[in-house]
């Protein structure tokens, strides 16, 4: 039997009532740590029996945008589990550690069909594998994809965290579009 089992909620709204704004909510595990932690510990105290890590925007994809490259993601990686391990341990309870994975820029404009800001496939998957080779190298529990606007891209994902053998949770979100032969139709009548 299987119960249902209750999950953090948003790590950048966190930070962002804490006062932190930073480009890409990831840095905050290197330049605001004791607020990370106590995020997670706020989560936990909740009753989160799940929190995910501050990695949703940790990809290199992401961490290029904000002035940083590759090399960032392993340090910035690591860093997270542990601030998400020290609130579990604080805590004294039993939580489980994800690792957050979010989408890459541009998963959007990607499933419609917009070139402009799309990234190639290859290219999201290896961002994707880095992020979670560290991960399942540094113990997280389970993975969550977060957040996917596109079921292409969630989709690329799991094929990429099936090697790690770890528990693969998913969530989507859903982007509301006016359909503009509707519209169009619409206006005819009246």
């Amino acid at each position: 039997e299987s119960l249902p089992l209750v999950y953090d909620g948003g790590f950048g709204a966190g930070l962002f009532e804490r006062g932190v704004e930073l480009t890409n909510s990831s840095l905050a595990n290197q330049l605001h740590p004791k607020t990370v932690v106590e995020i997670h510990r706020d989560y936990i105290d909740a009753g989160a029996e799940a929190i995910g890590t501050n990695t949703f925007v940790a990809s290199g994809l992401h961490l290029e945008m904000a002035g940083k490259n590759e090399n960032d993601v392993e340090p910035i990686v690591c860093t997270a589990i542990e601030h998400a391990r020290l609130a579990v341990e604080q805590s004294k309870k039993q939580v489980y550690v994800a690792g957050s994975i979010g989408p890459s820029p541009g998963a959007i404009e990607t499933d419609a069909g917009d070139t402009v800001f799309g990234i190639a496939n290859d290219k999201a998957r290896a961002a994707h594998e880095k992020v979670a080779t560290v991960m399942a190298d540094n113990g997280v529990d389970l993975f969550c994809v977060e957040t996917q606007f596109s079921a292409n891209e969630a989709a690329l994902i799991v094929d990429v965290l099936r090697q790690f053998a770890l528990p693969i949770a998913v969530n989507l979100t859903y982007k509301h579009t006016k359909n503009h032969y509707f519209m169009h139709k619409n206006q005819q009548k009246s």
